[in-house]
This record gives structure tokens, C-alpha cells and sequence, in this order.
């Protein structure tokens, strides 16, 4: 081809027919600039293509990282549930001398504490290569951020904290003569157990509850409720919603929707002597919107909470909010107690009957 377009300008050299020459090699420069631009266009499109392929793979590892996550506050939490427990029978006085003696390890109750790690390489490898990021991809941005920099900063440093709860209970008791032989026996002594019979024990359980539950438990399940959210959000922006993970899901439980309908209606509040009803909203709606329900205070028309469930009779909200629904013989739902799921303190859940 370019002997072709060579030859065309030799002959019109040779003929001197200089009018035609320079149109042709005006021609010639325009063809080659043309065709410079069309690399240079498929070259841009090409190096598009792959970036955004780089960044959906980060993406991905983003997902990863936000899967194990929820693996990890769905562990530490359920860690943390099952001591609440032991620390509700210490702050009611519910354990005896015959208890601890029958169970001598819960001489080391307070000790334990389950770490957790956070993973977030995804997320960093993101933010190193944020100049690149696609624009359809950067409203995913923001939130990573929340969850990574806010939130993940409150978890650890409640973990740090019931760490550091752990190791004072430690420190307490290892000044007492008796701590050593202690430790190292597989049985509980008199003296020990008369101190996890005092009030100083007493307030060590207390503390190490509410780091543990109250505190850490509470941020964990608000980091889950965000990571949940934002891995769904990944999957719809980079077209791998087929593949998620059935545990990447806000309910624990599957419930369909036509039983999720048996648990709309008006709750109202039920009236006694429970000094909590004085302060309590005295009627609220659930609702059923896309496959879920939602709470709306009838005090407050921008109160629209979204509901999920834990078990099949009980709801919680991404505020801490649990709603223990009360299910009749027949399967049909007559009411609901309204209370706070991250406590330790007793007697703050309010009852509602399901007027209609």
C-alpha cells in the first residue's frame, strides 16, 4: 500500500503537475494523521479496558475482605452472646458457692477475650489506585470509607478496650497470695470463690460485659449491617450479584414473603405498671416493602427503620433495636416487645399487642 501511494506521487512529480501533487500529499499528511488518531483512540480504549478490569478485580478483593469480615463480628458476636449469659447470672446474683465449685474454670471467665481482626487490603489497594477508579464505580467510594475508617476505628478500639478489661481482672487477682496456686490447679479453692462471690467482682463482670456485649458486640453489628449493604452494592456495580454468597445477607433466617405479611399491621402499646410505658411511643406500623419490613414510629413520619430477622419471631434494626414477636399456636403473629438487643440492664423491653 505505501509503494502503492509512492509511485502516485513519483508519477506526479515527474508529469509536474504541482497543483496535484501538493492535493495529494495534503491528502497523504490528512490519512496519516487519521490513522495516527485511530491508534491512538483504540490504544486509549484498550488501556480503559484495562483499568477498569484492574480495578473490578480490586473490587473483588474488596468483597473478599468484606465477606470474611462479616464471618468475623458474626463469630465475635455470637462469643460475646454466650458470655452475656454468665455475666447476667454475676450482676443477679444467680451463682452459688455449690455452682462455681461444680465449675472451677469459671475461675477464668473474665480472662478471656476473642480478638478480632479486621481485614481491609482490598480496601487500601482500592485507595492506592484511586486516581484510576472509573467513574461508575466511585460511589461505592464514600462508604468504603465509613466502614473502613469510622467504623473500623470504633471496633478496635473497643477491642483494644475489653483486651486491656481482661488483662486488669488478671492483674487483680494475681496479687492475692493464693493466685498461683490457683492458676496452675485444674480445681477452685474456697478463697477464690469467696472473691467471685464480692461486689468488686461484681463490677469486674459488669465491665467486661458491657466492653464485650454493649460496646464492641453493638459496632460489630453495625459494621456487618454497613458491610452486608456495601458488598451488595460491589456485586450490582460490577454485574456479579449471581454469585453472592448466601451468607451476605442481613436475615439469618430465611422467611418467605408471603409469612413476612403475618407480621404487618398497628402495634399498640399494652398498658401496666411498668414504669418504661410512661416515656414509650404508644403505637407504631410494620410494614412490607421489597421482600423486607419496615418500622415507622407513628410519632415521627421519618422514622422508616428496616427490619430483619435473627430467629424467626425476632427482628432487629441496624440501630440496635431488637422486636421479639410473639407467635400464636396457630402460627399468626399477636404482638411484639420492643426493646434494645445490646444491653445488659433488665426491664427495658416494652410490650405491644398487634391491634389490626
Amino acid at each position: 500500500m505505501i509503494r502503492f501511494f509512492q509511485n502516485i506521487r513519483k508519477q506526479l512529480a515527474a508529469e509536474n503537475k504541482v497543483t496535484s501533487y501538493l492535493r495529494y500529499a495534503i491528502g497523504e499528511i490528512v490519512l496519516v494523521v487519521v490513522g495516527i488518531l485511530i491508534a491512538l483512540s483504540i490504544n486509549n480504549w484498550n488501556e480503559q479496558r484495562k483499568t477498569e478490569n484492574r480495578i473490578v478485580e480490586i473490587l473483588k478483593e474488596v468483597q473478599n475482605d468484606l465477606g470474611k469480615n462479616i464471618l468475623e463480628a458474626d463469630k465475635t458476636i455470637e462469643y460475646y452472646k454466650y458470655r452475656k449469659s454468665r455475666i447476667l447470672q454475676i450482676l443477679n446474683n444467680k451463682l452459688t458457692y455449690d455452682d462455681y465449685k461444680t465449675h472451677p474454670f469459671s475461675k477464668f471467665f473474665l480472662v478471656g477475650s476473642r480478638h478480632i481482626k479486621l481485614y481491609d487490603n482490598g480496601y487500601k489497594n482500592l485507595m492506592q489506585n484511586a486516581n484510576s477508579i472509573p467513574d461508575k464505580y466511585k460511589i461505592i467510594i464514600n462508604p468504603l470509607h465509613e466502614l473502613y475508617i469510622y467504623d473500623k476505628y470504633e471496633i478496635d478500639k473497643f477491642d483494644a478496650g475489653i483486651t486491656q478489661i481482661a488483662s486488669d481482672y488478671w492483674a487483680t487477682v494475681s496479687k492475692f497470695d493464693w493466685w498461683y496456686s490457683e492458676a496452675t490447679s485444674p480445681a477452685i479453692s474456697d478463697q477464690m470463690i469467696n472473691y467471685l462471690l464480692t461486689p468488686g467482682y461484681k463490677n469486674q463482670a459488669y465491665l467486661y460485659g458491657a466492653a464485650g456485649w454493649v460496646t464492641l458486640s453493638s459496632n460489630l453489628s453495625r459494621f456487618r449491617y454497613n458491610a452486608v449493604d456495601y458488598y451488595l452494592q460491589i456485586a450490582k456495580l460490577i454485574g456479579n450479584e449471581d454469585e453472592v454468597p448466601e451468607f451476605i445477607d442481613h436475615n439469618f433466617v430465611k422467611i418467605d414473603s408471603a409469612n413476612l405479611k403475618q407480621y404487618t399491621g398497628t402495634y399498640s402499646l399494652i398498658t401496666d405498671d411498668n414504669e418504661n410505658n410512661s416515656s414509650s411511643e404508644t403505637k407504631f406500623e410494620i410494614s412490607l416493602k421489597e421482600n423486607h419490613l419496615v418500622y415507622a414510629s407513628s410519632a415521627d413520619t421519618e422514622s422508616d427503620t428496616d427490619i430483619y430477622f435473627r430467629l424467626t419471631d425476632e427482628g432487629y434494626d441496624k440501630n440496635g433495636n431488637k422486636y421479639k414477636f410473639t407467635i400464636s399456636k396457630d402460627g399468626t403473629v399477636s404482638g411484639c416487645v420492643k426493646g434494645i438487643y445490646f444491653t445488659l440492664i433488665s426491664g427495658q423491653d416494652i410490650h405491644y399487642a398487634k391491634t389490626k
